[in-house]
């Protein structure tokens, strides 16, 4: 196995950061040990990249990572990391003082998230940290033989979401800046197969070498029948469109003074790679607001690499009238299926 390496983007953060309450391991975690799992650091080599200037001399835990800096990513310039397997871009709206989009790319464990804040980006941050904590813990654990973890990628994921939902909820009453929410998509590939689970407008899609566009997703909002009753069922009124007249999506993991009538059970759904698919991509509703289906695909059609696509695709929808921020995620599926996952740990945030 070659040199594992830890690439971290912080963005820039503001002047004042504020620190992550701490992520309990204990939180949700019955289902991954009986017992607080304190896993071996891995104490990895760093490579410096455009937004995080650290020796290579230094080592980090990858827990210390995942409890970085809290700053806001303010730049007017796009935050844009790049790996072998994928790309992802994150573009803050114009009429935002700060993005409130976050993804984590965890090249490694072959698993990905996207997520859209809401009333500020500090809830997106968390569930940015904490999935890929999660998902460490359950790849250790699974590979330990721990007879109480699951090795099924949907069951995973279903824990993961309920995870992170735990965690908000035990610190909204405690934490002030953790009592907004996020939606959240997040992927993780194994094999030649594809898990998705996610909540709210951020979506995934396949991309084929030939034929339509694959929805792996489902978009959780008013505009659905099926989930404007559910919120109903559960208590909820519907006001102007919206979950008792403040959110337009029916499901996000926190906003937890509108539970039970805002959901964050996931989706989730499974899929085999075949060898037309190309690209896989995860975004925010500021691309699938802004750029229609004809469009995209002939984007991503024209694309050689995840990070030509990335690029494409949030200018295009800024051409489109985008002002909302914009977050995107791309996977070279041909690659994942010629080399899979590499030996190197590659992980990757915008903070």
């Amino acid at each position: 196995m070659g040199v594992r390496s830890v690439v971290v983007g912080t963005g820039k953060e503001t002047a004042d950061q504020t620190t992550k309450p701490e992520l309990s391991m204990s939180h949700g975690r019955a289902s991954i040990a009986k017992r607080r799992r304190s896993p071996a650091p891995l104490s990895l080599q760093l490579e410096s990249s455009s937004y995080s200037r650290l020796s290579t001399d230094d080592s980090v835990d990858v827990y210390d990572w995942l409890e970085g800096a809290t700053g806001a990513y303010m730049e007017e310039k796009d935050f844009v990391e790049k790996a072998a397997l994928f790309a992802s871009i994150s573009r803050r709206g114009r009429q935002r003082f700060c993005s409130e989009d976050r993804f984590f790319s965890v090249e490694y464990l072959g698993v990905f998230g996207v997520f859209d804040g809401m009333a500020g980006g500090r809830a997106a941050q968390v569930a940015s940290q904490a999935f890929p904590e999660y998902f460490f813990n359950w790849n250790q654990a699974k590979h330990e033989g721990d007879g109480a973890v699951s090795s099924n990628i949907d069951q995973a994921l279903r824990e993961s979401f309920a995870h992170v939902e735990e965690y908000f909820v035990q610190s909204a009453s405690s934490s002030e800046d953790l009592t907004s929410g996020t939606t959240a998509v997040v992927v993780v590939l194994s094999d030649s197969r594809i898990g998705v689970g996610s909540v709210g407008d951020s979506r995934a899609v396949l991309c084929r070498t030939s034929g339509p566009v694959v929805q792996l997703t489902t978009v959780h909002d008013t505009s659905s029948r099926v989930e404007v009753e559910a919120v109903e069922k559960a208590g909820g009124l519907m006001i102007h469109g919206r979950v008792n007249g403040v959110l337009s999506v029916t499901r996000a993991i926190g906003k937890c003074d509108l539970k039970p009538a805002l959901s964050a059970i996931p989706d989730v759904s499974m899929y085999e790679i075949l060898p037309i698919d190309r690209f896989l991509v995860l975004a925010t509703d500021g691309l699938w607001n802004f750029v229609d289906t004809d469009t995209f695909s002939a984007a991503m059609n024209r694309s050689r690499d995840p990070g030509e696509a990335v690029e494409a695709l949030v200018n295009l929808a800024a051409e489109g009238g985008s002002t909302d921020d914009i977050t995107i995620t791309v996977v070279d599926l041909h690659k994942f299926l010629e080399t899979g996952l590499s030996g190197t740990v590659k992980a990757h945030r915008n903070s």
